[in-house]
């Protein structure tokens, strides 16, 4: 019978549960102390984190930023969106312009509230009218000199004009489309009235590809063209965390700095594992179930099957949780686990791809794509997310493929789970 308990928390990306990558910490800090310090527009106006899903980046980077926040509290704004659950790159948009007006709501700064309020309404809007900003700004104060230069801006793009009551006396019944392109022009512009107002900013924008409907060359190309947008804000400094087969060849060229997250020893494992144990608060009842399971000398098996924090906790967390808690069945259950995350996948060719990438692992030997599978199977494996290319900008027939990281098990050059695949 499972154990009711699920004390690794797989999911969870608290900072206060991070652990290991000291050097990596000290070179991520060091760079984003000298982009926020300097901000010269003729460097990198940020820094990209790409690593493979689970690999631990967005801990890494939420550690990271906690640490800023303490460092440089007094003018440090942090605008921080998680791309999870986005609506493409317009939701986006919209959920910085929210984090924008959250964190500027915090701030003393009447002139920049207001800005920030309008920019928040503005992205609710398929177009702004003249009609629809004299709505907007009913019973508001517009006399700052920042309210009136956002005002100013905002129908500018139309008319030409720099102030509003310029644009707003000549131009009645005026449209402007609210677009991806306008909306960051607004946020820009507003970017560089916080520097202006003394404060330094830094855009934290986590799981960014997840934003994307599907994992394809064209999603990472319109990806790449929003982040190339994104570096012309040289009033702040980017902090970009994107899974390694989206980090498009241009963007590891201009403007930002790269770092590069890989996997981890099955001594980190562990230690991320008993940080986690001891956040739990185990109840000695608990701590005595564990061990009459054998839960921690597990744990030291499954580390040796894998460098990716995420697929060693959703291991252990599937072993706790969903079967019977043997040691001895962990083949089968490992069985139980594919049957109940990759539902769908054709059984033959998902055979026939781990016999190919065993093969590339550990004898050696060369492939330039699983070319020896029908040509409408490798899709497949795709979307059921059993496999991962090494990079969305290599045409689909020539790319190199790797197993998910919650399949490494398979990848043991013991084969003792050559059972699961059956």
């Amino acid at each position: 019978m499972a154990i009711e308990i699920n004390p690794t928390r797989s999911t969870s990306t608290d900072p206060e549960l991070f652990v290991n990558r000291a050097d990596d910490v000290a070179e991520l800090k060091l760079l984003l102390r000298g982009m926020l310090k300097d901000n010269d527009p003729d460097e990198p106006t940020g820094v990209l984190v790409k690593g493979d899903s689970g690999v631990g980046k967005s801990i890494f980077s939420k550690n990271v930023v906690r640490d800023l926040k303490i460092e440089l509290s007094n003018r440090l704004v942090v605008l921080e969106v998680d791309g999870g659950n986005l609506n493409g790159i317009r939701g986006l948009l919209k959920r910085l312009s929210r984090v924008t007006l959250e964190e500027i709501s915090r701030l003393n700064e009447p002139g920049l509230l207001l800005q920030a309020k309008m920019l928040h309404e503005i992205a609710d809007y398929g177009k702004i009218t003249s009609g629809l900003i004299k709505q907007l700004t009913s019973g508001k104060t517009i006399g700052s000199e920042i309210g009136a230069s956002i005002m100013g801006w905002i129908s500018s793009k139309l008319t030409g004009s720099d102030t509003w009551s310029e644009s707003n006396s000549r131009n009645e019944g005026f449209e402007i489309p609210v677009n991806d392109d306008y909306l960051s022009e607004l946020l820009n512009k507003l970017m560089q009235q916080m520097q202006q107002a003394g404060f330094q900013v830094l855009i934290f924008l986590d799981n960014l590809d997840r934003i994307v409907k599907s994992d394809s060359k064209d999603e990472a190309d319109t990806l790449a063209a929003f982040i190339k947008e994104l570096m012309t804000f040289s009033s702040c400094v980017l902090l970009l965390n994107l899974r390694t087969q989206f980090a498009h060849h241009t963007i590891d060229r201009r403007g930002l700095q790269t770092m590069v997250l890989e996997g981890l020893s099955k001594q980190a494992l562990l230690e991320i594992l008993s940080i986690r144990l001891a956040a739990y608060e185990l109840s000695e009842e608990d701590k005595k179930a564990l061990d009459a399971v054998g839960f921690r000398t597990l744990a030291e098996q499954l580390a040796e099957l894998t460098d990716n924090a995420l697929a060693f906790l959703r291991w252990l967390e599937f072993w706790l949780t969903r079967t019977t808690n043997q040691p001895e069945n962990l083949a089968q259950d490992f069985k139980k686990y594919i049957r109940n995350n990759y539902q769908g996948i054709p059984q033959k060719a998902f055979k026939q791809a781990v016999e190919i990438l065993r093969k590339a692992r550990f004898e050696g030997i060369e492939y330039e794509s699983l070319n020896a599978l029908p040509l409408e199977q490798v899709p497949q494996l795709e979307r059921a997310a059993a496999i991962e290319p090494d990079d969305l900008m290599t045409e689909p027939i020539n790319r190199r493929y790797r197993l998910a990281h919650s399949l490494d098990f398979l990848l043991d050059p013991s084969d003792r789970f050559a059972d699961a695949l059956k």
